[in-house]
């Protein structure tokens, strides 16, 4: 059998595994890229930019503002204009000369119309969009691309049983691209499309040599995508147990390139942080916790100094003071002001990893476009609550829920949290119908009374009983039915009466979903029986029973509660992320699974998290397994 014929049934026989794994839980496909999306940008406005675009003749522009409408629709789950938009793109394609829309953005264009098709389970449809790009330029498109169009049409000839067409495919490309560095790549870049359990599925199901050591390389190196060196130490066994596989002697690309950037990691950190207060002393812990665990497995662990700082600390004198003690990276400061004022300097002249976010209204005209001061990447990476609340819209939305009501603390951070919130619902396409707030110390069943309409219906029946005297007549108060879910902000105190007072009131069966600040990441049954039900979302540092580094502290400090045990693993993180930086991509599909959550970049340089979804059950925090 020839090289080529073994190359394209490899792949095939690899694909037709992970078939399986789109087939029974569906696809997570790596987005294809399109304008960059602001925050004032919506739906409504991007769709007239384009047409304003098409009107004035200016097709492309008009393509990717559709693009950039679509990819905005289909993150917000919003199907009617997503459903309307795509009819518009479809027409530009089939009605314009290709010579007015660049290759590329033609190609994102039906890779997202394709991913709506099988959205709406219509494979067919989505073959006959994909199909708009014609075989001439298939071989033009850029390698990113072309593995996101492949894997595509792939899934939608296997979806249909097509598997001569699947085979013709692979074939096609196999002739634009014999080389075996960009078979690998390739090979490599649909893998990396798919989720750990679709990767697990894929595995379970393939009976080939080559296709099953191509999936045991991937779910290895992303079980220790925590840990650079892990993932070399990941690699290196797998290549001595698979040593016949054709990727033992050609790595792709992607892995190679993990080996050059362990070879040139930073070597002395500096890490500034207010060390005489419990916050900066918990950072302090959880990141000292994941430097012994690296130390266990290796030696190659970098010098460390830490730097003192309170917050009226000077902090370009701390910061060019540590420069000039030779160190390669800097860690904090962990003040915002201070990481604004870090942000301004005009020369950074090593990478430094912030462990603050600047606001958006204060960011440098150089990290509104780029993560890069001055040739020196500029990170910022935190707990920040915005990423809470998306993750809880996101759950909810996922939920089926559509109207939600919102109960929070007063105060002004708070005030801004529950203004995201609804922003950040509503671009759901999902309604708020009822917002209340609390005092720390209050009333819970008058507050809970009046912001479910208890004494609406009191008073309603009381009217009835003036017109119809009856000495023997029960009422019920009813609450209001609008509500699906409602938003809670509280402590646990506060939740522990807040629950407990809806159920009061009828309202045991609305959903309730909570951030964070609601757990204290102690194990109560009795204390948080009353919590039962509530959905929210943590660290994995405060659900799962034993992260690896929290292991390491657990035997030599108490635990702490709440915040700075998040803090801690907020430290630990920071210690994981430092080899890695260079390798992180706002275009990388996958995240690094912190013990903050799962991490990932924007072109900004902000690192967010996306947290692990729990639930209180017989009174313990329990992982929210589906939704």
């Amino acid at each position: 059998m020839t090289r080529f014929s073994t190359t394209k049934n490899t792949i095939l026989a690899l694909l037709t595994s992970i078939s399986i794994g789109l087939l029974m839980i569906g696809c997570e496909t790596q987005k294809p890229q399109t304008e960059k999306l602001t925050s004032e940008s919506d739906v409504d406005s991007l769709m007239s930019q384009a047409q304003e675009f098409e009107n004035l003749g200016s097709i492309n522009r008009a393509l990717v503002s559709w693009n950039t409408a679509l990819s905005l629709a289909f993150e917000q789950d919003n199907r009617s204009p997503a459903i309307k938009i795509a009819s518009k793109i479809e027409d530009l394609l089939r009605t314009n000369n290709n010579t007015k829309m660049e290759l590329s953005t033609r190609t994102q264009a039906v890779i997202m119309l394709a991913r709506l098709s099988f959205k709406l389970e219509n494979p067919a449809t989505a073959l006959e969009q994909l199909s708009l790009i014609e075989t001439s330029d298939i071989e033009k498109i850029n390698t990113n691309l072309l593995a996101e169009w492949i894997f595509q049409k792939t899934r939608g000839l296997l979806t249909l049983s097509k598997f001569a067409e699947a085979t013709n495919l692979l074939e096609s490309y196999e002739a634009a691209a014999p080389q075996s560095q960009k078979t690998s790549d390739m090979i490599w870049l649909i893998l990396s499309r798919l989720s750990e359990t679709q990767l697990e599925l894929a595995a379970n199901a393939s009976d080939t040599y080559d296709s099953r050591g191509w999936l045991e390389l991937a779910r290895r190196v992303r079980a220790e995508n925590y840990s650079l060196r892990r993932q070399l130490d990941a690699v290196a066994r797998w290549r001595q147990t698979w040593a016949q596989h054709p990727a033992a002697s050609i790595l792709p690309s992607e892995i190679a390139r993990l080996a050059s950037t362990w070879k040139n990691r930073p070597r002395f950190i500096g890490v500034i942080l207010p060390l005489k207060t419990p916050v900066g002393n918990a950072i302090k812990q959880g990141f000292l916790s994941a430097y012994y665990d690296e130390l266990r497995i290796s030696r190659d662990v970098p010098k460390i100094k830490f730097y003192d700082v309170d917050t009226s600390s000077e902090i370009s004198s701390i910061y060019k003071e540590a420069v000039g003690e030779g160190v390669d990276l800097v860690i904090g400061p962990l003040d915002k002001t201070q990481v604004t004022d870090l942000s301004r300097l005009k020369n950074l002249p090593i990478q430094t990893l912030a462990l603050n976010y600047v606001d958006r209204n204060d960011l440098s005209p150089e990290l509104m476009v780029s993560r890069v001061i001055s040739g020196a990447k500029f990170y910022q990476f935190g707990l920040s609550p915005e990423d809470e609340v998306k993750e809880i819209v996101s759950l909810a939305s996922n939920a089926g829920h559509r109207t939600a009501a919102i109960i929070t603390p007063n105060g002004p951070d708070y005030k801004r949290l529950q203004e995201l919130f609804e922003k950040s619902w509503l671009g759901t396409g999902g309604q708020v119908v009822s917002k209340t707030n609390y005092q720390q110390e209050t009333d819970y069943s008058s507050l809970v009374k009046e912001f479910l309409k208890i004494q609406e219906s009191e008073s309603r029946a009381r009217a009835l009983i003036e017109i119809i005297p009856r000495n023997n007549m029960m009422h019920i108060p009813r609450r209001r039915k609008d509500i699906d879910f409602i938003f809670l902000i509280s402590n646990p105190a506060q939740a522990r009466q807040i629950k407990p007072t809806l159920a009061f009131y009828y309202a045991e069966n609305i959903a309730v979903y909570a951030l964070p600040s609601i757990y204290n990441g102690f194990d109560n049954p009795e204390a948080n029986l009353d919590l039962n039900g509530i959905v929210f979302v943590d660290a994995p540092w405060m659900i799962y029973d034993q992260p690896r580094n929290k292991q390491v502290l657990d035997q030599s400090l108490p635990e702490d509660q709440g915040i700075l045990q998040r803090l801690r693993a907020l430290g630990a993180d920071a210690f994981s992320l430092y080899p890695q930086l260079d390798l992180l991509d706002s275009g990388n599909p996958h995240a690094i699974k912190g013990s903050t959550g799962e991490l990932k970049i924007d072109d900004s340089g902000q690192i967010h998290r996306t947290l692990t979804p729990a639930v209180f059950r017989q009174g313990l925090a329990d992982i929210l397994i589906g939704n």
